[in-house]
């Protein structure tokens, strides 16, 4: 762990190396180290996950890119709370994890549905469980007592608009989300692609498409920075 505080606390080229914790703290401040902490902790929970249902690696590597995009698109909207965005963004398809785990043969299930109905895993899950891994996922949270909005990012966040406390935290997780998905930077086991919701743009006060690619570049370059501060084997 205290490898991984360093390290993350170097990833920015202007930084120097950190090679203690005071000097880490100091450089992210303590609402980024319990962040860290707390992520790097929920990924370990995970890391016995078969690969033949699901791949780990991909999995965190979309999860991670997804987290580092809703990050910076909020802070390029002046969300005041978004250096907080990243946990719940991180866990957006944690629901999909506790489905493979409890229910393995109802997962292939919906595998098998969305493939050969041509259809989201988002809607294959619906059909066959009723519900979908947002909302187990949401219900996850809940129990471990996370704060709401960290709550309603992942339980909304493909329909943020009926978030009822946080629709434009969720609305960043869902265009985080596609950003993600359109640099395939990892993968969540999602066949289809997908585009940029309007109406979700719009709660966001995105006009124009074009403005999110300078976001990209500057995602590119934290992802590969810090993807191997959570993933890495070092404890």
């Amino acid at each position: 762990m205290i490898h991984r505080l360093c390290r993350f606390c170097s990833s920015g080229s202007a930084i120097n190396a950190v090679e203690t914790i005071p000097h880490a703290i100091s450089i992210i401040g303590s609402s980024h180290l319990n962040d860290l902490v707390l992520s790097t902790c929920i990924i370990g929970r995970f890391k016995n996950i078969s690969p033949k249902a699901i791949d780990m690696r991909l999995f965190w590597e979309h999860s991670i890119a997804t987290g580092i995009s809703a990050k910076i698109i909020a802070r390029f909207l002046d969300m005041l709370n978004f250096e907080g965005i990243f946990v719940g963004d991180l866990l957006h398809d944690i629901g999909r994890l506790i489905i493979c785990l409890n229910t393995p043969e109802k997962f292939s299930e919906i595998f098998l549905k969305a493939e050969t109905e041509e259809i989201s895993l988002l809607e294959a899950e619906k059909k066959i469980l009723g519900f979908s891994h947002e909302k187990v996922g949401e219900e996850l949270l809940r129990r471990w007592q996370l704060p709401k909005i960290h709550q309603e990012t992942v339980g909304y966040h493909h329909n943020p608009v009926e978030a009822p406390l946080f629709d434009k935290e969720a609305a960043v997780v869902n265009v985080a989300n596609d950003m993600s998905k359109s640099m395939t930077l990892g993968s969540s086991g999602e066949l289809r692609s997908s585009e940029y919701n309007d109406k979700v743009l719009g709660l966001l006060g995105i006009e124009n498409k074009e403005s999110l690619l300078s976001i990209i570049d500057e995602v590119q370059d934290e992802y590969q920075a810090i993807l191997e501060t959570f993933l890495t084997t070092q404890n």
